[in-house]
């Protein structure tokens, strides 16, 4: 009988760098994650070494080459990332908690969550797997909107 797994809520950079919680089996024998954190950092683990992303680099000469980051590569960006993320997570909870505090009115919190803003890279995946490992909703921002409608899809 396969042991339970256990998942750990990411409080603190080091517990996105620790080792993922234990899987469990499925019916069908694959491992069964708890979290989106345990199933990337047992990615990144289990294929360290190999090919996860490239970009196509274009010399000046107009040949054009791909570049590789490993899953490793990938990973550690993942993490340093998640890091910033948890502290910045952690000041505006402090800071809408004292908000909610000073105000009579008892108004909805708003959970905090990521923008993501820019063209298709390597960047944007690193900040979406950052923020669902950090238990944070990441929204999708095109490029291209005017001010008024990203107040508006960051406002509501």
């Amino acid at each position: 009988m396969a042991a339970a797994a256990t998942s750990t809520p990411v409080g603190a950079a080091t517990n996105w760098a620790a080792a993922p919680p234990g899987a469990a089996g499925g019916a069908d024998g694959r491992a069964a994650f708890q979290t989106m954190r345990a199933a990337l950092e047992a990615s990144f683990a289990k294929h360290s070494g190999k090919p996860f992303i490239g970009r196509l680099r274009v010399s000046p000469d107009g040949a054009a080459a791909p570049s590789w980051l490993t899953y490793a590569d990938v990973g550690a960006r993942v993490r340093l990332l998640a890091a910033c993320l948890d502290l910045l997570a952690s000041d505006a909870e402090v800071a809408a908690a004292a908000a909610a505090a000073s105000t009579s009115t008892h108004r909805r919190r708003r959970r905090p969550f990521v923008a993501i803003s820019g063209p298709n890279a390597v960047e944007w995946l690193v900040a979406d797997f950052a923020a669902s490992g950090c238990f944070l909703p990441s929204v999708g921002m095109h490029p291209e909107w005017d001010a008024d409608r990203l107040r508006r899809v960051l406002t509501t």
